[in-house]
């Protein structure tokens, strides 16, 4: 039998070979292996941000009260081309991830220069919405839960708008990833200014009319306008644009309009 030669150029090639395989093996192991815990943290994580949206999030959240509640909240598929509801599994609504379906040929389109104020370049057809009910007897709709995403200063901004059942008064706004500068444009965390948008109206009859205004160092008086953020004029006007094109025809404007003439017994 030939001894093994460890200086062979060859033979160290082949055991390199060898261990890169074995470790990639591995890794791809431990991804499948931790995959179901991922996606269980990752949906937590989202069901948290939802319940702060809609008001219900708990002093000490965990999984048992968590989704309690959330048996309240259904996640709707709709079709944004008309704001009608689609047929889909309550999973798969939950899940639904509009950054992805919006980069595909079949649930996305290309946004002219013009109609992407909100700077993603491509739209998804679909979209996922949280409809936030009572709880027995009271099972009436008490909240609307909207995800929206746009270019911030530093990179892509994701958060939830929150409706009253009216679908035209805002409750709440929440960013759960963004990348903005901490002190500045990272304000957007700061409950006291997510504070100014609780009572703002989105429209003004069929125009949009909600806005992000320069800071003024005190909060206006418009149903219409939202204070800026102080020394984070990039951040303010990029949520102002990203939540007026989510609220235009090109994101929710149909299902608004339909939950609206709902709430008003005209449907």
């Amino acid at each position: 039998m030939t001894a093994f030669d460890k200086n062979s150029v060859r033979n160290t090639l082949s055991v390199s070979f060898t261990v890169c395989l074995f470790c990639a093996f591995l890794t791809a192991l431990a991804a499948v292996l931790l995959k179901s815990r991922q996606d269980t943290n990752t949906a937590y994580d989202r069901n948290i941000t939802v319940l702060k949206a809609a008001g219900l999030l708990p002093e000490r959240p965990d999984k048992a009260n968590v989704a309690e509640i959330f048996k309240n909240i259904r996640p709707v598929m709709i079709n944004l081309s008309d704001g009608k509801q689609i047929s889909a599994k309550w999973d798969d609504a939950q899940k639904f991830d509009p950054e992805s379906a919006g980069r595909s040929e079949d649930n996305g389109y290309a946004l002219s220069a013009d109609a992407d104020v909100a700077g993603i370049k491509r739209m998804t057809k679909l979209a996922s919405v949280f409809e936030v009910f009572g709880t027995e007897p009271d099972n009436t709709l008490k909240k609307i839960i909207l995800p929206f995403y746009g270019a911030g200063l530093w990179g892509i901004m994701r958060g939830y708008l929150a409706f009253e059942p009216d679908a035209e008064t805002i409750s709440q706004i929440v960013f759960y990833d963004h990348k903005e500068t901490p002190g500045l444009g990272g304000e957007v965390d700061n409950p006291k200014w997510q504070s100014l948008w609780k009572g703002r109206k989105a429209y003004r009859g069929d125009e949009i009319a909600l806005r992000v205004i320069k800071s003024a160092g005190k909060e206006t008086v418009s149903p219409y306008e939202v204070d800026g953020i102080s020394g984070a004029t990039i951040t303010s006007r990029s949520v102002s644009e990203m939540i007026r094109f989510w609220l235009g025809t090109n994101g929710y404007f149909n299902y608004l309009r339909r939950m609206q003439h709902t709430a008003a017994g005209k449907d």
